[in-house]
């Protein structure tokens, strides 16, 4: 008999928690301790993150979906982090941003910014202790990558700060997988952005662990993870790039 009454708790649970996602309301926020690793530059030999001095930051990053269950209409995921790191160094030889080249055994301080909002439109392919989301991203990158350093220009040594824009939209492919724990309120999981063509790259790939309770409708939560953005990029005429963006987060976590 108590078989048979755990069965019947068990088939409840998925019914149980696919009704509070008639219409849902998924929104986070949290720090990510980020550390970069690469190279970036416009000629054959870019300088790389350790050369320029660059440490790493803490970010912080944002997110809302809204799910509901209007057949073929896709749900929306917004996501907004805002990702810069610096350093300063003594470089110990030349190297080329843009149009310049910038001198050796010279103190030369950097910014790069891959600051960026996702807007993903998304399908639920599994809705249970397992789900599963695939769809599409349009990464809107509004960043860019600064330099100031000595330069020689008409033979005279001069301070020079040149940036490099990157602003682009970038189309992503999007997966989304988690696995909740029935009857305990844990869950892990991950999630992908990724498109490759030409001589470029985007992936975003990040993994998961967390627990959320509530009541009346509003479960908060935790999650603790790790993330791994990579961007490779080759255009000869501005700039060479092949960066590794990594580290720890967490984020606080609501449902409605």
């Amino acid at each position: 008999m108590k078989k048979v009454a755990l069965a019947a708790a068990l088939i409840a649970v998925p019914h149980l928690a696919s009704a509070d996602t008639i219409l849902g309301l998924y929104a986070g926020a949290g720090i990510w301790n980020t550390s970069m690793d690469g190279t970036v530059g416009s000629d054959e030999d870019p300088i790389t993150s350790k050369e320029l001095g660059i440490d790493s930051n803490q970010n912080t990053f944002f997110y809302a979906a809204l799910e509901h269950p209007i057949p073929l209409v896709p749900n929306i995921r917004i996501a907004h982090t805002g990702l810069q790191v610096d350093g300063q160094a003594i470089v110990s030889r030349e190297f080329t941003l843009d149009e310049y080249t910038f001198q050796a055994d010279a103190d030369t301080a950097t910014e790069i910014d891959l600051t960026h909002t996702d807007f993903t439109l998304y399908y639920e392919l599994l809705d249970n202790w397992v789900t599963m989301d695939l769809g599409i991203t349009a990464r809107q990158l509004d960043g860019y990558a600064k330099v100031e350093g000595t330069v020689i220009q008409d033979d005279v040594e001069e301070q020079r700060t040149e940036t490099v824009d990157l602003d682009v939209i970038v189309p992503m492919l999007y997966a989304r997988a988690q696995f909740d724990l029935p009857l305990t309120g844990f869950h892990a999981g991950g999630a992908i952005n990724y498109i490759g063509y030409e001589e470029n790259t985007f992936s975003d790939i990040d993994v998961y662990v967390g627990y959320s309770a509530g009541t009346l409708g509003l479960d908060m939560g935790i999650d603790v993870g790790y993330r791994k953005l990579n961007v490779t990029v080759d255009d000869d005429e501005d700039l060479t790039a092949d960066v590794s963006v990594d580290g720890i987060y967490a984020a606080l976590t609501l449902h409605f």
